[in-house]
C-alpha cells in the first residue's frame, strides 16, 4: 500500500486530522513489515487481530500506522499515542500518553540512579571515614552487587531508550545469568559479614549449608535449559534455580534477626532481606504471564539500597 492510498483511506473516512498529524504522513514507507518483523508480530499479539491486520507502516521510525478492519491506531514512539476508532462512517482521534513508555522511562531513570548510588556507596565504604574488616567486606560486597546488576540493567536501559529489544535479547539474557550468579555471591559476603559482626566465628554447620545452597544455585544457573535469552524462559527452571536462593536468603535473614542486638546500625538488615525476597517472589512466578508484575523489581531494588545504606554505618 503506497502513501497516497493510506492518505486517501484516512481522508475518505472523513477523519479529522490535526496539522501536525497530517504532516506526519509525509514520507511513509511500505517496507516496514520486512525490516521490523518483530514489531509486526508484537502488534498482532497486542491487538488480537492477526487475521484482520491489513497494514503496518512507519514514517522514518517514529510513526506507526496500524490499519485493521475496525481500527486505525497511529502510535508515536516518542511516548504519545493517537488512537482513532471507527464509529459509523467516521473516525475520531484521541491524543493521550503512552503509559507503557512513561513507566519505561521511569524504570530507566531509576536503574541509572540505583547504579550510581550503589557505586558511590561502595567507594565510600572502601575509602571513606571509618575502618575495619567489616566495612571493607561490605565495600567489596557492594561492588559485587552493583557490577553484577549492571550486566543486566545496562542492556535493559538500552532496550527502553531504543525500543529495539530483539537485537539486545542475547545481552539481556546473559546479563540476567551473570546477575543471578553475582547476587548469590553477594549473599555469601553478607553471611560472612553477619558472622563477623555477631562474633560467631565460622559457625561451621550453617556456613556449610549456606555455601552448599549457593553452589547449587550457581550450578543450576549454568545449565543451558534456563534459556536465558528466550523472550519467555521456562518458568520451572526459574523456580528450581530460585529454591536454593530463597533458602539462602531465609537462613541469612534469620541469622541477622537472631543476632540483631549485636549489630547496631544494621539491626534491621534482616527485614530488608525478607522484603527483597517478598517482592522478588511474584516476579519469579508470574512475570512471564503478566509483564507488569516485573515492576515489583523496583521495590526489591529499594530494599537492596536500604541494605547498602545500613552498611554505611559500619
Amino acid at each position: 500500500m503506497n502513501p497516497r492510498s493510506v492518505s486517501a483511506l484516512l481522508l475518505s473516512r472523513q477523519m479529522p486530522l490535526a496539522s501536525s498529524t497530517t504532516a506526519a504522513y509525509q514520507g511513509i514507507v511500505t517496507n516496514f513489515a520486512n525490516k521490523h518483523q518483530y514489531f509486526c508480530n508484537k502488534i498482532e499479539v497486542s491487538y488480537g487481530v492477526s487475521k484482520n491486520l491489513r497494514y503496518v507502516l512507519t514514517n522514518y521510525g517514529t510513526l506507526y500506522i496500524i490499519v485493521t478492519d475496525t481500527i486505525i491506531d497511529i502510535v508515536f514512539c516518542g511516548g504519545f499515542l493517537v488512537k482513532s476508532r471507527k464509529l459509523g462512517n467516521l473516525f475520531y482521534i484521541r491524543l493521550g500518553i503512552n503509559v507503557k513508555r512513561v513507566f519505561g522511562l521511569f524504570e530507566a531513570i531509576f536503574d541509572i540512579f540505583y547504579l550510581i548510588v550503589g557505586f558511590l556507596a561502595g567507594v565510600i565504604l572502601l575509602t571513606g571515614a571509618g575502618s575495619g574488616d567489616a566495612r571493607f567486606l561490605a565495600g567489596i560486597m557492594t561492588f559485587i552487587l552493583i557490577f553484577g546488576d549492571a550486566f543486566h540493567l545496562v542492556p535493559r536501559i538500552r532496550v527502553i531508550m531504543s525500543g529495539n529489544e530483539e537485537s539486545l535479547r542475547s545481552a539481556l539474557g546473559r546479563g540476567k545469568q551473570i546477575t543471578s550468579i553475582t547476587m548469590t555471591i553477594f549473599y555469601l559476603f553478607l553471611w560472612q559479614l553477619g558472622l563477623m559482626l555477631s562474633s560467631q566465628g565460622r559457625n561451621s554447620f550453617w556456613t556449610i549449608i549456606v555455601y552448599i545452597l549457593a553452589a547449587v544455585r550457581i550450578l543450576i544457573c549454568l545449565f543451558p535449559q534456563n534459556r536465558w535469552s528466550d523472550r519467555y524462559p521456562p518458568v520451572k527452571w526459574g523456580i528450581w534455580r530460585n529454591i536454593p536462593f530463597f533458602m539462602l536468603g531465609v537462613i541469612t535473614a534469620a541469622f541477622f534477626f537472631l543476632h540483631r542486638s549485636q549489630m547496631p546500625g544494621v539491626d534491621l538488615l534482616w527485614l530488608a532481606i525478607l522484603l527483597s525476597f517478598a517482592f522478588y517472589l511474584p516476579v519469579v512466578l508470574w512475570a512471564n504471564q503478566n509483564p507488569k508484575v516485573g515492576m515489583f523489581m523496583l521495590p526489591k531494588t529499594c530494599a537492596y539500597l536500604w541494605i547498602l545504606y545500613m552498611c554505611l554505618s559500619l
